[in-house]
């Protein structure tokens, strides 16, 4: 009995730890800029996945020589039959060609109910001269492998 006790305190190290809980995501459907104005074009992803909303990344990226002014009129997030505005918006910056500025939309919705519901969305940006569209999705990440020891 003795015996048994020692191996089993001995092999407890041996056993492999619990894997990282994993939480529902959201992420773009596709990939590639999109011109949100003749001087500029935009990119964006989701850099942050929550219960509580998404946060996004923008990246403006400047396809002028001439100074232009970049401005986002509108940001919603579409989720389902439902739309979110950001909590603000970007203000505009001024860019010439080559040139990158980031900016960061923050949406607010029950994220639980949309991935139960296995609810699609899309990042809406409105601009003066037009609108584009980013179609998002949830999806679970995978469990990594356990590693030896």
């Amino acid at each position: 009995m003795r015996r048994l006790l020692i191996l089993g305190v001995l092999s407890s190290g041996c056993l492999l730890p619990e894997s990282p809980r994993r939480y529902a995501v959201w992420e773009r459907s596709t990939e590639g800029a999109q011109v949100l104005a003749d001087c500029a074009e935009v990119d964006a992803w989701v850099s942050k996945s929550g219960k509580e909303g998404v946060g996004v990344t923008l990246e403006l990226r400047g396809r002028s020589t001439a100074p232009c002014v970049v401005t986002i009129a509108s940001a919603k997030l579409r989720v389902g039959a439902d739309e979110v505005a950001a909590k603000a918006l970007p203000e505009p910056p001024t860019l010439r060609l080559g040139q990158r500025v980031h900016a960061y939309l923050a949406f607010s919705f029950d994220g639980d109910r949309a991935w139960n519901a296995g609810l699609e969305g899309a990042l809406i940006l409105g601009a003066p001269q037009t609108t584009v569209t980013f179609p998002l999705r949830q999806t679970m990440p995978k469990r990594e492998d356990c590693e030896p020891r």
